[in-house]
């Protein structure tokens, strides 16, 4: 969620895990944030991942969201990936409260190998062709939705 204003206070009194999971080693990434499994048991977390390794940078043209054939998706390494993220979660008995994914065939076949099946999420996604009031009311369902999870202690998103 990119800002150039300060996080809400409610966003900051408790533990928010960011975690690029997707993009870095696993196993790096748990070392480097060894109170991470601790946070996450307690709960009121949320965990945010980009999607596993989808090789290029944009869409073909043409891309249509209904459609992966038209998108750019994740390689076999991508695949490999999403599912070692969620052996990690499964090997600590971590299962999170709810799963939301973009609309994205990357972002969602990323969830669904490492959790199960998410649940679309529109405020997730770009504003692919959309007005520019999308990205703001995006933003505002994003901020709300941490404030709520944030609330729930022993659980996580």
């Amino acid at each position: 969620m990119p800002s150039c204003r300060q996080p809400e206070p409610a966003l900051t009194r408790r533990a928010l895990l960011a975690a690029g999971l997707g993009l870095a080693p696993l196993q790096g990434w748990a070392t480097q944030n060894a109170d991470a499994e601790a946070l996450l048991r307690k709960g009121g977390v949320v965990v945010v991942f980009r999607h596993a390794l989808a090789p290029g940078t944009f869409d073909p043209p043409g891309m249509r969201l209904g459609d992966c054939s038209t998108q750019r998706n994740l390689s076999d390494a991508g695949r490999a990936q999403a599912r070692r993220i969620g052996e990690w979660f499964k090997e600590r008995q971590l299962q999170p409260a709810a799963v939301r994914s973009s609309p994205w065939c990357r972002c969602m076949d990323s969830a669904t190998l490492a959790f199960g099946t998410p649940e679309v999420w529109a405020a997730l996604g770009s504003p692919h062709g959309a007005p520019e009031t999308t990205g703001a009311r995006h933003l505002h369902e994003l901020r709300k939705a941490l404030v709520t999870a944030s609330a729930r202690s022993g659980r996580f998103r």
